[in-house]
């Protein structure tokens, strides 16, 4: 859990301070880069999941859609799923959504999500 909460932190300041795009891609790169430094065995997509969720309760300040998106994306690209984090917007009301899809499962889901219009895609990286 140690770990998710560490890439929780990376994905909260990344954002804050360096943008979207160099902070998606820095954790691809990483994940692409190192792929032995995942020490974990294949786990499912939802204990993933799981843990993902608790790990982001323990930080101090708030987890949003987007940094959870982050980070289920690259644990789950790590874990050998072909995950895509997708972010999306709506007009009436104006919101946005960031969200994960692997294979017919989604993470950091939210109600109404069809209402939602994709901006911007960003596919998986594993090639097993």
């Amino acid at each position: 859990m140690l770990g998710f909460i560490f890439l929780h932190f990376l994905a909260f300041l990344g954002t804050k301070l360096w943008g979207l795009e160099s902070t998606v891609a820095s954790f691809r790169g990483v994940g692409q880069r190192w792929p032995r430094l995942w020490k974990h065995k294949k786990l499912p997509p939802e204990m993933i999941w799981e843990r993902c969720q608790r790990s982001y309760r323990w930080l101090p300040f708030p987890i949003r859609c987007l940094d959870q998106a982050i980070v289920i994306w690259y644990a789950l690209n790590r874990a050998g799923y072909e995950a895509e984090m997708k972010i999306g917007m709506t007009i009436t009301p104006m919101e946005s959504h960031a969200w994960v899809v692997c294979g017919d499962k989604i993470y950091v889901d939210i109600q109404n999500l069809v209402d939602f219009h994709v901006l911007s895609t960003y596919p998986a990286w594993t090639d097993r």
